[in-house]
């Protein structure tokens, strides 16, 4: 028996009026909703932005779900929720903040009766409140985080310093890290450093990123006529990661006048490296996942770097940029250590300390065989190990938890 399907209350009346989703105009816009007839379970997704965490740990495993099983599941932003609450308030201006929240919990319960809450790094608005309210009519919650979220410090930068370290923010992760039913972390170190946080605490954890070379348009168009391309993707709070192999970057440039570097995302060109004047490029991501993956994949890199500082913080992550990498047939080489330990060194992935990343680089550059053995090798394990297969079972296995 799929153990998935005793979690379905088959033998319940379904839902009235259930196809398709059409939430009343009093309802919040919810980004997205995926009906089902079943009365559970039924899952609320409140995230603090729909972007690469959301669709990489829920988005498209939950919808083969709801295509093969029909999971219902539902999906609404924090900018949204302060929006609708916002408005809902403006038309009671003696409304306490929490009968604010509380009417907002009104509301989704009557748009999608969920049995479950999922909160996916949420913070503001309402996070010390919502909690307690789903709870009041007995339905279960769970804490998604992706990140050490309680541990921001300078080397993000200073806009994500303020923004994910205000006071308030930590204050409501807080809250929800702690009263939740259950801790959903990405990586076994961050669940362990969960665990030990919050002894009293139900921590659940596993693989992270999967696999998703089917949403690529054309995985195996020829390559563009470019000249040989490094790259390094990534966002702005990684910024201290690239600038550490900056110089080691501007050195292989110096040897190889004919080749490029590019960066992708909301990372900044290194300073180190604006001489090089139109050797280099960033490009901008796309803020849909499908978007980004297959830009990146355009971009035809020859070698994809993955520099990580050691720090606590970091320790905390999951080997993502190598997987993305892969998926678009890139060789990586990355930082030696714990994140990307689990690949095996001149088979599936190039591994660089401090002080080889040159030596590293200039090896993939002049050996052909070994950056398509890199990628092949790679394909082949994540394939494998980080399936959408892998991660629907462990999301089933989350489920019947709470």
């Amino acid at each position: 028996m799929n153990p998935f399907k005793s979690l379905f209350k088959k033998n319940t009346p379904p839902i009235p009026g259930t196809e398709p989703f059409r939430p009343g105009s009093n309802s919040p816009r919810y980004a997205y909703g995926f009906q089902s007839p079943y009365q559970q379970p039924r899952i609320l997704i409140l995230v603090d932005n729909v972007r690469a965490t959301y669709f990489l740990s829920f988005h498209y495993v939950l919808k083969q779900l709801h295509e093969t099983e029909s999971l219902a599941f539902f999906v609404i932003d924090s900018a949204e929720i302060e929006r609708w609450t916002n408005a809902s308030s403006g038309q009671s201006s003696d409304q306490s903040e929490s009968q604010v929240a509380a009417n907002f919990v009104t509301q989704v319960i009557a748009d999608v009766q969920p049995t479950l809450v999922i909160f996916s790094r949420y913070g503001l608005p309402y996070g010390d409140v919502l909690p307690g309210l789903f709870k009041q009519q007995n339905i279960s919650t769970i804490c998604h985080i992706d990140d050490d979220l309680l541990n921001i410090n300078s080397d993000l930068g200073a806009e994500i310093q303020q923004r994910q370290g205000d006071p308030r923010v930590q204050k409501a992760r807080q809250f929800l890290l702690q009263e939740t039913d259950l801790i959903y972390a990405s990586t076994p170190f961050l669940g362990d450093r969960f665990a030990a946080q919050f002894p009293q605490q139900t921590v659940f954890y596993g693989l992270y990123a999967p696999y998703l070379d089917c949403l690529l348009s054309n995985p195996s168009a020829p390559a563009k006529n470019k000249p040989f391309t490094i790259g390094y993707m990534g966002s702005k709070g990684h910024q201290l990661d690239l600038d550490m192999i900056a110089d080691d970057i501007r050195e292989v440039l110096s040897n190889h006048p004919k080749i490029r570097f590019e960066t992708f995302g909301t990372i900044e060109m290194p300073e180190a490296l604006k001489a090089f004047g139109d050797r280099t490029q960033s490009y901008k991501t796309n803020a849909d996942y499908a978007g980004f993956l297959n830009q990146l994949h355009q971009l035809r890199w020859d070698i994809g770097l993955a520099p990580l500082k050691d720090t606590e913080f970091n320790r905390c992550k999951a080997p993502t940029k190598y997987i993305e990498y892969t998926t678009c047939g890139i060789p990586t080489i990355a930082s030696s250590g714990h994140v990307y330990s689990q690949f095996t060194p001149q088979e599936q992935i190039m591994m660089a300390q401090p002080g080889e990343w040159v030596d590293k680089m200039q090896q993939l550059i002049a050996q052909d065989s070994l950056r398509a053995s890199l990628v092949k090798n790679g394909q082949a394990h994540c394939a494998q190990a980080f399936s959408l297969k892998a991660l629907e079972a462990q999301i089933k296995e989350l489920l019947a938890m709470v």
